[in-house]
């Protein structure tokens, strides 16, 4: 409980001022993890950000959400993928995380391999062929959770 007096609106406005970043970032994950382990996963994508990339890091710990990114280029970005991936899969933490933005057109920057969601569920075979046959055009949410069809995602 708050103990300043603060009106619904003054809360709302400060709570988007917080997170504009996120909307003008060119990368952009959203890692889901246990509530308790929000700080250690934090001060883990801190460290790891001191020596490869200039990265914002925006945390709800009672959610257990880390939104991580910034202005980031393909490599420090696909870099930012392996980290997570050392970070959930050989760690012990439990997680997932989902791209909202990631950087590049497709140039060969090396950030065309990374999946939209991760680490790689064991269940995307049928959902992926679920996808393609109700949705054989990609027209819904594309790219989103599943790799596109044909597309190197």
């Amino acid at each position: 409980i708050a103990t300043h007096k603060t009106t619904l609106e003054d809360d709302q406005a400060h709570r988007a001022t917080q997170s504009a970043w996120r909307r003008q970032a060119s990368a952009l994950v959203k890692i889901i993890v246990p509530p308790a382990a929000t700080g250690a996963v934090c001060a883990n994508l801190a460290r790891w950000s001191k020596d490869h990339c200039d990265l914002t890091i925006d945390a709800l710990p009672a959610h257990g959400c880390i939104f991580a990114g910034g202005t980031l280029d393909g490599p420090a970005a696909t870099g930012l993928d392996r980290q997570l991936n050392r970070l959930i899969t050989t760690s012990g933490y439990q997680g997932v995380w989902v791209w909202h933005a990631r950087p590049g057109d497709g140039s060969g920057d090396g950030v065309d391999s990374i999946e939209p969601f991760g680490p790689r569920q064991p269940d995307w075979p049928v959902l992926t062929r679920l996808k393609h046959t109700m949705d054989p055009h990609g027209l819904f949410n594309p790219g989103r959770f599943l790799p596109v069809q044909g597309a190197h995602l």
